[in-house]
């Protein structure tokens, strides 16, 4: 079910000329979820509040039983649960979220945690993910 949904969301993001990149993040991204783990997935898009406005794209996933909007500073998302059961957090940001130098604790933090790259079609997520990859290389050779 998770990777026909992953290729469902790839196949989507790839068909919009507003979506950069699609990364994974959290549990499912480093092999780790339970079966009760949701779906962490960081979007990054021209217009992230444009997917706040209208609710139409999560109906391309799945029948949605709920949602809800989180806000975690830079990153926003919408939380939805789909009839089959399965929970998607949809974390959309702008392109700037992954190009800060230096990242910012709360990205670096989401990176570190676990992130593979779905689609990223200009190399903005792996961009990112090698620098915070180098920094927690560099802090280990310097402990």
């Amino acid at each position: 079910m998770l990777e026909e949904f992953l290729k469902a969301l790839v196949g989507w993001a790839s068909e919009r000329s507003d979506i950069f990149a699609v990364g994974l993040a959290g549990s499912h991204a480093r092999s780790a979820a339970r079966p009760d783990s949701d779906v962490d997935v960081v979007i990054v898009a021209t217009d992230p509040g444009a997917f706040f406005s209208n609710a139409g794209w999560m109906e391309r996933f799945g029948v949605v039983s709920a949602f809800q909007d989180e806000d975690w500073g830079r990153l926003r998302s919408r939380r939805v649960h789909y009839a089959t059961g399965i929970e998607v957090e949809f974390g959309f940001t702008a392109a700037d979220w992954a190009r800060i130098d230096p990242v910012d604790p709360g990205t670096r933090k989401v990176v570190a945690g676990g992130f593979r790259c779905l689609y990223d079609a200009e190399g903005i997520l792996r961009r990112l993910v090698a620098t915070v990859h180098a920094c927690r290389v560099k802090s280990v050779k310097n402990s």
